[in-house]
């Protein structure tokens, strides 16, 4: 159920951030995707070498 939630909702942030980068060509966007691509790496690793982190995953939230 989660992942539907967050396939509807990224494009319109995806697209928010291209707006943002001001892309006017489709040379634009694809650095600016590639950018995107790899800070979500580096988030990524950020989270899995940091074990406080990771706890904050696992923390309950208000649906």
């Amino acid at each position: 159920m989660k992942e539907k939630a967050m396939a509807a909702i990224a494009p319109q942030f995806i697209a928010g951030y291209l707006n943002q980068c001001e892309c006017k060509s489709f040379e634009d966007v694809g650095i600016a995707l590639q950018q995107l691509i790899d800070t979500a790496q580096e988030t990524k690793l950020g989270y899995q070498n940091h074990p406080e982190a990771q706890r904050a995953q696992t923390a309950p939230t208000i649906n």
